[in-house]
């Protein structure tokens, strides 16, 4: 009835069509495979695949919301409770000194100036990290072929169906 040839040839084709429509939802290489083997039905497949950012994102919770910390400012008392509730200040009665992190101090805005300065490093340790990611994304972007994520063999793969297909219909025909 029909040739090896001719369905290789159909399911290689099928399968680049799968190919671009899976690139358009970022599974790329599960739109090949889906449109080789099952042809316009695959296709469809492809569509209904979970995304990777609806994986990613956050369960929505409205009971608890982040605290925002107040405007970094030492003379602010709500700053000065903020920053004695995240970075546990408290008086030690044994030594009557203030405690934060393992060290003593002699009064409460000694600990409250070593806590500002830990917040200090912290939002400068956050804002080199953003600066890097946003970096590493751009790169990323960059270094992204037509191709997308396909891993190698999954090219080496397709390259083989694709010649072989062709050789085949050269072939038999």
């Amino acid at each position: 009835m029909y040739e090896i040839g001719f369905i290789l040839f159909i399911g290689t084709i099928s399968g680049i069509v799968g190919l671009f429509l899976g690139m358009m939802v970022e599974k790329s290489t599960a739109g090949f495979f889906l449109g080789a083997f099952l042809g316009p039905i695959g296709w469809i497949i492809v569509f209904l695949l979970p995304r990777e950012e609806d994986t990613k994102r956050p369960p929505p919770s409205s009971l608890t919301t982040p605290q925002q910390p107040p405007t970094r400012d030492l003379s602010a008392d709500s700053y000065k409770i903020w920053l004695g509730k995240k970075y546990s200040i408290s008086k030690n009665e044994l030594f009557e000194k203030y405690e934060c992190r393992g060290k003593l101090f002699d009064t409460l805005d000694e600990a409250l100036i070593f806590a500002d300065g830990l917040e200090h490093h912290r939002l400068s340790d956050e804002k080199r990290q953003e600066v890097a990611a946003q970096a590493g994304e751009l790169k990323q972007i960059r270094d992204l072929g037509p191709e997308g994520d396909m891993p190698p063999f999954a090219k080496a793969f397709l390259i083989f169906l694709f010649v072989g297909s062709v050789v085949a219909v050269l072939v038999l025909t």
